[in-house]
């Protein structure tokens, strides 16, 4: 039997006339629902694909620079621990596991403050130096008066 989980979200984008599906592929999994069906929607604003690039295209230039993670992935999970966007979860031995949240359950404001804090922290105790302002922008410039 298929899970809550196992269901694919359906992509949409607001109208005058309500929502409508994004893709074909979001159409052909509306239209399973019978006119008259009840569902429930959790309405959730996708994540600007412009930030979320510019996030994983500058963790991969950290990682190639300081080669401490073996990838972005990696990375993006210590930051997200470092920043305390984690899930506690206590075992049955007594101790704790620490999961990091996932990018996807962010909305667009709290990944924005998430990614302004991750890129400072970046460069001021990553890589000290590297400018804050060009990172921003996508480019990896160390400031002038760096160490």
């Amino acid at each position: 039997m298929a899970t809550k989980a196992d269901r694919p979200s359906i992509v949409c984008r607001v109208t005058a006339t309500g929502f409508m599906p994004v893709s074909a592929y979001d159409l052909e999994l509306f239209e399973v629902y019978k006119l008259g069906t009840d569902v429930t929607v959790e309405v959730k604003q996708t994540r600007s694909k412009k930030l979320n690039s510019l996030y994983w295209r500058n963790l991969g230039n950290v990682v190639q620079s300081v080669e401490t993670w073996p990838s972005s992935r990696a990375l993006n999970r210590a930051l997200l621990i470092k920043a305390g966007h984690v899930e506690c979860i206590q075992l049955f031995d007594g101790g704790t596991h620490i999961e990091p949240r996932s990018l996807t359950d962010f909305d667009d404001p709290e990944f924005e403050t998430y990614m302004k804090w991750a890129f400072h922290y970046i460069c001021t105790e990553v890589i000290p130096g590297l400018d804050l302002d060009e990172f921003h922008k996508g480019k990896f410039v160390m400031r002038e008066d760096a160490p």
